[in-house]
């Protein structure tokens, strides 16, 4: 209700039914008995005219609020703005609620015996033209699991507009909530209102921060805290109690009111799960069993870094050979810019002004400029060479020099603790040319190549025009106007022409539109011949997010599936872009071999992605936009059914305009301090950022190098102890890093923890630092009845789990990380010993240094 709305009804001049109090009422021949559908018991109380779902021991799962309807339905069309880019605003538009609700019948269903219909109406008057009818149905799906739908039956012809659900219940005041996907800003969501909707995550969710400046300059919409790519209409509580909404129209949950919640659906049916566990744990499991559980993520992924590299193939080649004469142990390259870059128009008679930032060519194909030879310098570094139509030959590039063969990672399912412990399988010493594969090894070892893919096809023309930009690539495929021509993109209502979507700098796309079939299988035949074929091994999908939304007074877009309305399929477009990878690499037999890494999804994506990552950070410390953030993130989609998720080394997000106040660029110290944290993630993978020419990049010098390579071989330590995680989260959804609150529910100063420290699995604790200047970090160690202690990797020292804080050591290359004492009994816990040597390998390298120092000291005194 709007401050004026409040005003007018304070005086007396709102309309009538503003004065009507919502209630409900349950008819005198309504069953009060207890209905059972499995596991659950159904129940309308008269007396106090509530409606209830318990457990058959009386557990109370979900409940109504005393006299209040628990259902309701409203007119108005929500706003989204009209940004074509991700940046979305919200405004939500309530008027003519109904406020009347009544249960007229409970009943099984007569075919399906174990379903139980709740019947009943809805309306904004006592008058029948204003009616509306509904059923509420309930279905066991699990023993921990409910099924629960609301479909509306019949509407009076005046509750035609009313295409909205309302779903309010009961919450306890000292509740904590968790969940809603990949969020930034904080751990429980109680107290907020959580808008479910794939989103551009933008920067600027502090007032105060630097990084909302930097959205002004670059003309981009400021965010707030609760935009994410990546978010999921499901939440658990610290009652261990679980909701998910099954819809993927736009919601939201209002968490404000200490002892209610409030779903708000833009549909006239909603599906829901409830469920229930004796832990956190339980409930990922329950959720994740219909959501999907992380697919397989390839062996040599965990095996070293993944190093983002732009500028050509000279710097591609140079920095190669500096990272092999450091010896990082390298998983991958990723030329993220192998399809160029577009040049905004300059206006005759005015000089080329600077660009602001890159303005990337997405064509889905090589740069004949950048990348000249493209094919050859990809079999150069891969060293591959493979018969045509086999793109399993090509992707998976020489693997068994790393032992990484298909029945390996399938022995993943069957894991168990004794080969969980044990170290990778050594590279075998001597290779042969594979002559039905035409597989090829020299003398220079081969590395992985990724790239990055989008939805988007830039609208490139013959004259080199793209929009008013323009390129100097020489296009041979022309993707743009094949989808063109054959209806694949998403278009304009009126004509049917492609929706074009206008960049900053003049440029123009289009933008595949995903309810089409066939526009799915020639992307997925693209994808396939022009990156796998040729032995790339991977890419980053992104900007899974951007699908258009109409306005709510116009239709601005239309796809092929007519039914279908840019608005409602939002949220689904996510979830569709992350199945489109998946199935892709299923159908190609890629799956334990390729990887492809996505920004964005919804519900459905946590069984489609390998590896979420957590989008574009700022190349800052902060807590709202940057390496806090980042944390955050990962436990929050971890709390979400995402159990693998990881942040880019560096963050993204640059700006360095030259304009007072608007400098964002990435320091050597925050860089390495990245390196610290990634080297526990799923995947320890490098960004160059926004602006590589401004940002402390891990090539600079010496040093930087030496710190890549410390911590990807510190990462690549973990690699027998992650592999039992990821065990865990493909059979049981369980996050491989996690919030200590999975441990300790009870405890209230882990209830206060955001960022500042987590778990990797159950025996590993880890405290970031993530703070410049900062030498030490303070630990919390949660009190434990089973009294286990906390052995710190780098001094060997213990501590003891008694609740308290500690102040830690934690200088550049020595990350505040202790690993359980004892965890013989632990899955995966022996596996830490190979942590545990390397840690006192690297203490004992540096004391022999610090020796060699002093000894040439007092030779030079």
């Amino acid at each position: 209700m709007t401050m004026w709305s409040q005003a007018l009804k304070a005086f007396g001049l709102a309309p009538m039914d503003e004065y009507i109090q919502p209630r409900i009422s349950i008819g005198d021949r309504v069953l009060t008995n207890e209905f059972s559908t499995g596991n659950f018991k159904i129940q309308a109380n008269q007396e106090r005219l509530s409606f209830s779902v318990k457990t058959l021991d009386g557990r109370v799962l979900w409940e109504s609020i005393h006299g209040e309807p628990f259902l309701a339905s409203s007119v108005g069309h929500d706003s989204f703005g009209a940004n074509d880019h991700g940046q979305l605003t919200i405004a939500e538009h309530d008027t003519m609620p109904t406020r009347l609700q009544t249960i007229t019948n409970i009943a099984y269903d007569s075919i399906e015996k174990q379903v139980v219909h709740v019947s009943g109406g809805l309306s904004t008057k006592l008058v029948l033209p204003t009616h509306m009818d509904y059923v509420l149905s309930f279905k066991e799906i699990s023993p921990r699991q409910l099924d629960m739908t609301v479909k509306i039956t019949h509407r009076d012809p005046a509750m035609q507009h009313h295409q909205r659900l309302i779903l309010t219940y009961k919450t306890n005041s000292d509740e904590q909530i968790y969940g809603f996907g990949e969020q930034y800003s904080s751990i429980d969501h109680k107290g907020q209102k959580v808008p479910v909707l794939v989103r551009e995550q933008d920067q600027g969710r502090d007032a105060s921060s630097l990084s909302k400046l930097w959205s002004s300059t670059k003309h981009l919409m400021s965010s707030d805290a609760l935009a994410t790519n990546c978010t999921v209409p499901f939440y658990m509580t610290s009652d261990c109690l679980g909701f998910c909404l099954l819809n993927s129209e736009y919601s939201s949950f209002d968490l404000r009111q200490p002892e209610r919640v409030t779903v708000r659906v833009n549909a006239s049916s909603l599906m829901a799960r409830v469920m229930h566990g004796d832990s956190l744990f339980d409930l990922l499991s329950e959720y994740t069993a219909y959501a999907g559980r992380v697919a397989s993520i390839p062996l040599w992924v965990g095996q070293g870094a993944i190093v983002d590299l732009q500028g050509g193939p000279d710097k591609v080649r140079q920095v190669l050979e500096q990272l092999r004469y450091y010896r990082v142990p390298l998983a991958a390259v990723c030329v993220s810019d192998w399809s160029g870059y577009l040049q905004p128009e300059v206006p005759e008679g005015q000089q080329q002004a600077a660009v602001a930032y890159p303005v990337p060519h997405w064509s889905m194909e090589y740069s004949s400029a950048l990348y000249p030879d493209w094919p050859a310098f990809v079999q150069e570094l891969t060293q591959h060479v493979s018969k045509p139509n086999n793109s399993k030959a090509a992707a998976t590039l020489a693997v068994m020099s790393d032992g990484d063969e298909n029945d390996e990672n399938k022995e993943n399912d069957k894991i168990d603790e004794n080969e969980a412990d044990a170290p990778p399988a050594a590279p075998p010493k001597d290779e042969e040319v594979d002559e039905e594969e035409d597989i090829i090894i020299t003398d220079t070892p081969a590395v992985r190549l990724l790239v990055s893919v989008t939805p988007f096809l830039s609208a490139t023309q013959d004259d080199g025009k793209v929009g008013t930009a323009s390129t100097r690539d020489t296009l041979t495929h022309k993707h743009y106007h094949h989808a063109a021509a054959n209806g694949y993109l998403v278009k304009q209502p009126m004509d049917g022409a492609p929706y074009l979507i206008k960049g900053s700098a003049g440029e123009a796309y289009g933008i595949l539109d995903l309810t089409n079939e066939s526009a799915r299988q020639w992307f997925k035949d693209i994808l396939k011949t022009q990156l796998f074929d040729i032995g790339i091994s991977g890419y980053l999908a992104d900007y899974g997010y951007t699908l258009p939304m109409d306005l709510a007074s116009a239709k601005r877009v239309a796809l092929s599936a007519s039914q279908c309305n840019a608005t409602d399929y939002h949220n689904q477009y996510a979830e569709d872009w992350t199945k489109l990878h998946h199935d892709l690499l299923t159908e190609t037999g890629l799956d334990d071999h390729a990887v492809v890494f996505c920004r964005s999804g919804y519900i459905r994506s946590a069984g489609y992605v390998q590896s979420l990552w957590t989008g574009d950070q700022a190349v800052t410390w902060n807590q709202t936009d940057g390496i806090k953030s980042a944390v955050t993130a990962m436990l929050n989609a971890g709390l979400s059914g995402f159990s693998t998720c990881h942040c880019e080394i560096g963050g993204y997000m640059t700006a360095d305009s030259g304009f007072p106040g608007t400098k964002m660029i990435r320091s050597k110290e925050l860089l390495c301090r990245w390196m610290e944290l990634a080297a526990f993630t799923c995947v320890f993978r490098t960004s160059e950022g926004l602006l590589p020419r401004a940002n402390a990049q891990i090539y600079d010098d010496e040093e930087s190098y030496l710190h890549l390579a410390h911590t990807a071989n510190l990462f690549a330590a973990l690699q027998p102890y992650r592999r039992q995680l990821l065990h865990d989260a493909k059979t049981k959804g369980w996050p491989v890093l996690r919030h200590l609150l999975m441990y300790y529910p009870k405890d209230t100063t882990v209830k206060q923890l955001t960022y500042q420290q987590f778990m990797v699995g159950s025996c590993l604790m880890v405290a970031p630092v993530l703070s410049p200047s900062t030498n030490f970090v303070k630990v919390y160690f949660p009190k434990n009845e089973h009294h286990i202690q906390w052995r710190h990797i780098w001094s060997g020292r213990v501590y003891e789990s008694d609740g308290s804080y500690q102040a830690i050591d934690a200088p550049l290359g020595q990350p505040a990380a202790f690993v359980m004492e004892p965890r013989d009994q632990e899955p995966g816990g022996r596996a830490l010993n190979d942590l545990l040597k390397f840690a006192s390998s690297y203490i004992d390298q540096l004391a022999q240094q610090q020796q060699q120092e002093r000894q040439q000291q007092r030779q030079t005194a």
